[in-house]
């Protein structure tokens, strides 16, 4: 019983060694291009939305400054439309505050891509009741500490 378990425990992990998912430079690369997109989108939307937030926000300021505080004829006062310019602006910054990740995960990305290198080694394999040496391909990864 032991051996069994031992002998599914192995080939479960040579199952999973060979399975990983590999990824390439251009991949690397591809997911930096994304992020950075991404965050330039973002930065983008949220100065626009934030500019038109103030602009929203002063001009409802000027009116209340130069308008009458009531129509003099009917007696009726001024009724004030709401026109969410806090919330632009509010979600204008946390649209900025959130494309710093994006900007953090692009270059992280990048510098992942440009540490990757592919190499053949020669590693030795049974063949025949003896070792023989086949190249295989490598992906090298450097990381700096």
């Amino acid at each position: 019983m032991k051996k069994i378990i031992f002998l599914l425990i192995i080939a479960y992990s040579i199952h999973s060694a060979f399975g990983q998912q590999t990824f390439t430079k251009q991949d690397f690369l591809q997911k930096s291009k994304n992020k950075n997109t991404l965050g330039w989108c973002l930065v983008t939307s949220g100065f626009i939305a934030g500019f038109i937030g103030a602009v929203i926000n002063v001009k409802d300021e000027v009116k209340t400054i130069i308008s009458i505080p009531g129509n003099i004829l009917t007696g009726s006062p001024v009724v004030e439309e709401d026109n969410y310019s806090t919330e632009l602006i509010i979600g204008g910054g946390i649209a900025i505050i959130s494309s710093i990740p994006l900007f953090i995960a692009s270059t992280k990305n990048r510098k992942k891509a440009m540490s990757m290198s592919f190499k053949n080694q020669m590693i030795p394999q049974l063949q025949n009741s003896g070792f023989v040496y086949r190249p295989v391909p490598f992906i090298n990864l450097k990381i700096d500490l």
